[in-house]
């Protein structure tokens, strides 16, 4: 029989030192044995979390009904707690919202991963190891670039074969998915006053775009059933810079709602980025795909969330800046900075990005 070797106490105490002074850098599930353990294919990052799946973003009601009160709005890449589901809606925790999204609106768990293996979507995350090494490539045979300390937040843009494709300090770096945790806690659904707060140029809770201070995407009430193909497909036009197109006349009233929509989806973009938002909207009402007065478009169902969060009610009660209004006018005249485009998101993404949001 082999005989085992004895430890002793001075050789034990020797070892928890040598342990406690060495950090461990992690890439793989075994954090002892970085060069050879293997990565799991799918993570549990996202366990227990959600993202929710649409072009801008959607509304977190107080019940399981789209006749219930809204208490928030989610925006892509954003992560949330799921609680629980009821009769086809999934109930989340998101910073200060607790409430009710579609389900069909969402991707939950390991889901996550191959909606960020699609382009041009975003979400944050958490480091969980002491150290997380950062890799040029996605694989343990890739040159170590940097590392994340414990509990830092990371922007991450991609997911293959286990690995997270990372924004590193600007560059496009890899780590380990088995290392991370799902949402960093400022990349959170917002409540109502910290949408408004947002609209207005306060401090309201951050939103997935890569802007740090934009008002808003192209605001789809994305909790109802009614969308149309339209609305969902980019158009089939190149970007260009500002670009005059045929003047349609209006009356005050629509230049005051064209400019108040304006206020509350590009109230803290660059002059160029609020005439494209009221390009967009003159730009529908010249299209056989939507409606054909601007009043309509705004109001169409399930497109314009100011129009139904009541956000846009209230700029027209209180009234916008000048900006807005001469931004309003220019687009009336026929100035299209989209070269006729019809959606824009928040954030970067493919298309023609003009300060805060991409144009498509």
């Amino acid at each position: 029989m082999k005989r085992l070797k004895t430890v002793t106490a001075a050789a034990t105490a020797l070892l928890l030192t040598i342990a406690s002074a060495s950090p461990i850098y992690a890439d793989t599930a075994a954090a002892t044995d970085t060069e050879t353990a293997e990565v799991n294919a799918v993570s549990g990052a996202f366990s227990g979390y959600a993202v929710t799946d649409v072009d801008t973003y959607c509304n977190v009601r107080s019940d399981a009904s789209t006749d219930a009160e809204i208490v928030g709005v989610f925006y892509p890449g954003c992560v949330a707690e799921v609680e629980g589901e009821k009769d086809g809606w999934t109930l989340i925790g998101s910073g200060s919202v607790e409430g009710y999204i579609r389900s069909d609106l969402l991707v939950t768990g390991s889901d996550v991963d191959s909606l960020l293996g699609q382009n041009n979507f975003t979400s944050y995350a958490q480091v969980t190891a002491p150290v997380l090494n950062v890799r040029s490539g996605a694989g343990l045979d890739q040159t170590i670039i940097g590392a994340y300390g414990q509990g830092q937040d990371i922007e991450i843009l991609g997911s293959e074969n286990g690995w997270y494709k990372v924004n590193y300090e600007g560059v496009t770096g890899y780590v380990s998915s088995d290392w991370v945790k799902a949402g960093d806690g400022v990349h959170t659904a917002m409540t109502n006053d910290e949408y408004t707060a947002w609209l207005n140029g306060g401090s309201g809770t951050d939103t997935a775009s890569s802007a740090d201070s934009t008002d808003g995407a192209e605001s789809q009430q994305a909790d109802t059933a009614q969308q149309t193909d339209a609305a969902q497909q980019a158009a089939d036009t190149s970007a260009a810079d500002s670009t005059a197109q045929t003047a349609v006349s209006a009356d005050s009233s629509d230049l005051n709602l064209l400019a108040a929509l304006i206020y509350c989806e590009a109230g803290n973009q660059v002059y160029d980025g609020k005439v494209a938002v009221g390009a967009v909207v003159m730009n529908r009402v010249n299209s056989a795909s939507y409606p054909g007065s601007i009043h309509d478009v705004i109001y169409q169902s399930g497109q314009f969330t100011p129009a139904s969060s009541g956000a846009l009610a209230r700029a027209l009660s209180s009234g916008v800046p000048d900006s807005c209004y001469q931004a309003a006018q220019d687009a009336l005249n026929g100035v299209d900075p989209t070269g006729g485009l019809l959606h824009f998101h928040a954030g970067s993404g493919s298309g023609l990005t003009i300060d805060g949001q991409t144009f498509y």
